[in-house]
């Protein structure tokens, strides 16, 4: 006889962003201009004042944020009217104060073509 709990049979909630238990995932891409994006954005290395390097954002941010976009593309992101077919993904992160990253589909996977990154510590960030 098998059982199943009740916590098993309901689907996962990470914030307000829906990842289904039971749905095969997508292929997520990461395209060379998101990652130009990223090496503008953060420095090579993490700064004495605390600001995270690429690296740290890449093992720490990323994985998440693309977890959610391979679980449910269209539920998680926000479509961006002025230059559809893109949509956004915007998360509050550990590292950084925010990320939105910008990705569509092309059929056969989750294109991810920029990001922008909002650091901790600017003038109006109160944390």
């Amino acid at each position: 006889m098998i059982r199943r709990s009740v916590a098993a049979s309901r689907p996962e909630r990470t914030s307000w962003f829906y990842v289904p238990s039971r749905m095969p995932e997508r292929t997520v891409r990461f395209t060379d201009d998101f990652f130009d994006d990223l090496d503008r954005q953060l420095p090579a290395e993490r700064t004495p004042a605390g600001v995270s390097s690429v690296s740290d954002f890449l093992v720490f941010e990323l994985p998440p944020l693309r977890d959610l976009l391979a679980a449910d593309f269209e539920r998680n992101t926000l479509p961006i009217e002025a230059a559809a077919p893109l949509r956004v993904l915007i998360q509050a992160a550990r590292l950084v104060r925010n990320v939105a990253l910008y990705a569509f589909d092309d059929g056969r996977a989750v294109v991810v073509v920029g990001i922008d990154v909002e650091l901790r510590g600017s003038e109006d960030d109160p944390s």
